[in-house]
């Protein structure tokens, strides 16, 4: 198998993409060196020197790629990758200029430049040249360049090695650089030396600012149950094991802050093993002792002494031997008060062990102890046996807790004890993945669509969401276009965090010629079948399937249910990103090509079932005419199943591949196709009124303004209407409107004149002209024929019945027909649901929901809004969902909540009309100044009433024309000075011209009722008043306010 793998040509090329970081080594003053000695000293010399940086490459993993005369260029991540590379290069930095001190010989010194990021590496050129190790990229420029800045014996590192590699390391900031060859500055860093932080584990305990703690809380309350236990002399031991980046250094660290603020004063220890450091015997104690006693390692070999025998006395280990012991273990050399001990290795080792289990276990004091080993999976073979003669021999009777993190491939050798508890910490659920964002990005809040993809890709592990979100907040570009923001589709989408790279390709270069299976796989998707692998992989059925259970054990890929058949899926997203990242850019081109060709021939039903998985293969692989007839496909798949996020992002997809073709008439159609579809999506969205809804129905229109006959102009007219319209421009609407009628009209199409007839409606409700729409509305039901109609909700965005007769209802309000009103939006709501059109449906309980507002019947009308809204979660309608959470704020302040309900009101409010999508806004403007009226919050009312009048003047917008006037009324009157009655009758005849002339009785009876408000306050007689109510009472039967209206201009006379 292995040979055949070898054999395959596009998907193993010899280059690769990788993350590397790459080290230039320089050998200072060596021209001068070559003047100074003969040539055969020199060879000598500078072969000292290379093996002495060789011994110190190879122990921290790093490849000698070529020695360039007495220069040596390294890669840290190639041919075999790493988990912590920069760290690596950095420590065989350190370790080459120790070296360099230490050869004997003339004294030798060397500078080092060091750089991190994206190359390709491997055979540039071809086999049979000297480029089999070649590196191509600006990486191994930066690492040149930067040598430049160094003097003998420093080591200089750029920016973005300097972000891998947390606090590990003591650095000098250098700031920005000007560097030959380099556009813009760049940072660099002096490495100074180590600092007291020897593993990643430690550093991330160290940080200040931690990643918060989410969903944990079962395995805190766990732990405190064991520390409880352990208070009480019953020692206790927590293994923690889960994957990398699961968040098991935090639990610690969350736990240890929280006995630490309970003022329990716990003696803490803190072993740190350290993947460097697997070959040390007791590093992790070493390393602890060390800092415990401060040590450090320039200090004199007394000063040592004396720091160990301080920190040995505090711990009651007073003796000589143990003293030298621990010198010997801490390789402390012996001066004339402490000689070496003589014992056998075996009882130099038990008595080693037995004060290290003293130190470890033997508080020195009353308190409790807490044993914190993080990353034993990384435990040198005498740590994990010291550990295991204190699990199975002391913890159980000492008021100690032990709690030791690993990952899952470790098995820990301890049995199943009583006093032993294990807790798996598994990856976060998709709502506390989403919670655990918000907490990180409280102050730059992300759109719903990336927050669902970084979810997607970090695969619910906090680390990785961590990494992921800062990737995705660097690299791909956030933007807000009018209303929303838009994440910019790019290269980088599939990039993998430079903190994760190392990790991740180490697990691929594991698999040896396998990694190929992987990148084909990764090339065909999340989700893949052995079927689609076998055309691509020149393998047999079972050479495949040997491979694919290679990487199952090796937990790239697993085996899974999908539907009713079995397929593979990556483990980790990421993991998929760096198996495909790692293909040349021209390789995965012809990857996707052949997949795509695949697709379509021995599996034409994914053309239907899934075709925007066939629309990314041939994006990707450049058949962009093909790409977008599939994204237009796939777009209005999405739209059909209101899945709008997706339906935007597959038809933006094929709108940014047609930029790059000729501008003849097939594109144009497609362009057409694809911006109509477009900006129906986006209406679902965020409504109708929003700026780019108008951008593509504009420029559909002006596309398709060459032949304005077709179904496709038609549609698109309907769009710059309804953008208009929602735009509350009622003017344009008004005219477009027109426009509609008259080509459907001279198509003399049924289908036409339905839509043509309800949006003419539609505008002239909202100006006001009441009857007008209804009858309008009532010409189009009559040519409605639901079965011929149906597919108008997904041509149109809307339903044309449901819509009628949402409308229908809303203009029989105005009318004075309550009771046919309530009923006909019932009728609606009842209409859509049989529908399934969740936009339609959202539609209808919008509109029922207002004609119980008008009626002030509050809970029905809060109720109505809540559905809304739930609708309209659940399908990221957005325009909805603002607009009836101002309803639902009113019913709730209507309820008694008050000043905080009228908050509410306002923040919805301002919500709603700072969309773009304000069709109704006098409605809103309106209802808030009454509630600020009734608050006597005269000036804030007077505002809303001003913007509200202002709005109807501009905009045309006057159905609520005739409230705004008797708001105006209600306003005067309750000024606390004296009223100006001259003025309250001023406005309420204005409301009384207006409803009059609009034929609005539900206008008409509500600014009488004010009228007889009025009289009774300022007239002394009360019979007006009076006759004016019971004049109301009977219109509200005959659904007539002649009577009404006549009595209260006649009191109006009477009281001006």
């Amino acid at each position: 198998m292995a040979q055949n793998l070898e054999n395959i040509e596009s998907p193993a090329p010899k280059a690769e993409r990788r993350q590397l970081t790459v080290m230039f080594c320089d050998l200072v003053g060596s021209t001068a060196l070559s003047e100074q000695f003969d040539p055969e000293d020199m060879r000598d010399l500078l072969t000292n020197y290379r093996q002495a940086c060789a011994s110190a490459i190879s122990r921290y993993g790093g490849f000698v790629a070529r020695y360039i005369g007495d220069g040596i260029l390294v890669y840290f991540g190639y041919p075999h990758a790493h988990e912590y590379e920069a760290e690596h290069s950095v420590r065989a930095g350190l370790e080459i200029v120790k070296n360099m001190a230490e050869l004997s010989g003339p004294p030798l010194s060397v500078r080092m430049g060091i750089a991190t990021g994206t190359v390709v590496v491997g055979d540039i050129v071809g086999e049979g040249t000297e480029e089999h190790h070649a590196v191509v990229g600006q990486t191994p420029n930066l690492a040149a360049r930067l040598i430049d800045m160094a003097g003998p014996g420093e080591i200089i590192i750029a920016e973005t090695t300097r972000q891998l590699l947390l606090d590990l390391f003591e650095f000098r900031d250098l700031g920005t650089q000007e560097l030959k060859g380099f556009a813009e500055p760049v940072g660099a860093w002096q490495i100074i030396g180590e600092s007291a932080v020897k593993s990643h584990s430690q550093a991330i305990h160290k940080r200040a600012h931690l990643t918060p703690l989410i969903a944990r809380e079962d395995e805190v309350e766990r732990l405190n149950r064991c520390w409880e236990d352990a208070k009480k002399g019953k020692g206790q031991v927590v293994l923690i094991s889960g994957e990398a980046g699961i968040g098991k250094s935090r639990l610690t660290r969350h736990f240890e802050d929280q006995i630490e603020a309970k003022s329990e004063g716990p003696s803490i220890t803190k072993l740190y093993c350290s993947n460097n450091y697997q070959n040390s015997t007791l590093y992790p104690v070493i390393n602890q002792i060390t800092q415990d006693s401060g040590i450090d390692q320039n200090d004199l070999n007394d000063v040592k002494t004396e720091k160990l025998e301080k920190y040995l006395n505090r711990q009651s280990a007073k003796s000589n031997d143990e003293i030298v012991l621990v010198m010997e273990l801490l390789s402390i050399d012996f001066d004339k008060k402490y000689q070496p001990l003589q014992l056998s290795p075996d009882a130099r080792k038990l008595q080693t062990f037995q004060i290290l289990e003293r130190l470890i276990c033997e508080s020195t004091s009353d308190k409790p102890a807490l044993l914190i080993v993080e990353d034993l999976h990384w435990s040198d073979p005498t740590t994990l046996e010291l550990l295991d003669r204190i699990v199975i021999n002391r913890v159980h009777d000492l008021p100690l807790l032990i709690a030791m993190t690993f990952r899952t491939e470790f098995v820990p050798p301890w049995p199943d004890e009583h006093y032993i508890t294990d807790i798996k910490v598994k990856r976060l659920s998709p709502a506390d993945s989403e919670k655990l964002l918000g907490e990180m990005t409280l102050n730059a809040p992300l759109p719903v669509d990336v927050i669902r993809k970084i979810i997607e890709r970090s695969d619910r592990i906090p680390l990785f969401l961590e990494e992921v979100y800062k990737a995705t907040s660097e690299n791909i570009a956030l933007h807000k276009e009018g209303d929303r923001f838009d994440a910019m589709r790019s290269s980088s989408a599939t990039d993998v965090p430079s903190s994760l790279a190392g990790s991740l390709m180490e697990r691929l270069d594991r698999l040896g010629p396998v990694k190929v299976v992987a990148q084909v796989a990764a090339a065909v998707g999340h989700v893949f079948s052995a079927d689609v692998l076998e055309h691509i992989v020149p393998l047999g059925p079972a050479e495949l399937r040997q491979a694919l259970d290679q990487l199952i054990v090796s937990e790239i890929i697993l085996l899974r249910e999908v539907g009713t058949d079995m397929a593979y899926v990556f483990k980790h997203a990421l993991l998929q990103d760096a198996a495909y990242s790692s293909l040349l850019r021209g390789e995965r081109r012809k990857l996707h090509t052949r997949i795509a060709q695949i697709l379509e021939e021995k599996y034409p039903e994914t053309a239907n079932r899934e075709p925007e998985r066939l629309a990314d293969h041939c994006s990707k692989g450049g058949l962009a005419e093909r790409a977008i007839d599939y994204w237009q496909r796939a777009g209005e798949r999405a739209r059909e199943r209101s899945a709008n996020s997706e339906a935007i992002r597959h038809l933006s997809s094929g709108l940014d591949l047609l930029k790059a073709l000729p501008g003849d008439k097939k594109n144009a159609e497609r362009e057409i196709d694809l911006r109509t579809s477009l900006a129906l999506a986006l209406t679902a969205l965020h409504g109708g009124g929003a700026a780019l809804v108008k951008e593509n129905y504009s420029r559909a229109r002006q596309l398709s303004q060459r032949d304005s006959d077709t179904p496709k102009h038609f549609t698109i007219m309907i769009g710059s209407w309804l953008n208009s319209f929602i735009g509350a421009e009622l003017y344009d609407a008004q005219s477009l409107s027109n426009e509609l009628l008259e080509l459907a009209a001279r198509k003399d199409d049924v289908s036409y004149l339905v839509e043509a007839k309800r949006v003419r409606g539609m505008t002239l409700f909202y100006v006001g002209d009441f009857a007008g729409a209804h009858a309008m509305i009532e010409s189009a039901l009559e040519l409605h024929d639901p079965e011929h109609h149906r597919l108008h909700a997904v041509r149109y965005g809307l339903d044309p019945l449901v819509c009628c007769d949402a409308y229908l209802a809303y203009a029989l309000l105005f009318l004075g027909h309550t009771e046919q009103a309530i009923r006909k939006s019932e009728e609606a709501v009842k209409a859509a649901q049989a529908l399934e059109h969740p936009y339609t449906h959202a539609f209808s309980l919008a509109f029922a929901a207002f004609v119980h507002q008008n009626l002030e019947q509050r809970s029905a009308a809060k109720l109505l809004a809540q559905k809304v809204m739930q609708v309209s979660d659940e399908h990221e309608f957005q325009f909805w969902r603002k607009q009836q959470l101002f309803v639902r704020s009113w019913a709730e302040m209507k309820t008694g909540e008050g000043q905080a309900g009228t908050v509410d009101m306002r923040k919805a409010m301002d919500a709603f009309l700072d969309s773009g999508s304000t069709i109704g806004s006098t409605r809103f403007l309106s209802l808030m100044a009454e509630v600020y009226i009734n608050n006597g919050q005269i000036d804030e009312g007077r505002s809303m009433l001003e913007r509200a009048l202002q709005t109807a003047n501009e905009s045309g917008e006057k159905f609520y024309l005739a409230e705004i006037y008797r708001l105006e009324a209600e306003l005067h009157l309750a000024r606390q000075d004296k009223p100006d009655v001259a003025e309250i009758c001023s406005c309420l005849r204005h409301s009384l011209d207006v409803s009059e002339s609009q034929s609005a009785v539900f206008w008409q009876l509500r600014t009488a009722k004010s009228v007889a408000g009025l009289g009774r306050r300022f007239c002394q007689e009360e019979e007006p008043s009076d006759r004016i109510l019971q004049t109301c009472s009977d219109a509200n039967q005959s659904c007539d306010a002649t009577a009404a209206i006549s009595a209260s201009r006649a009191l109006l006379d009477r009281l001006c």
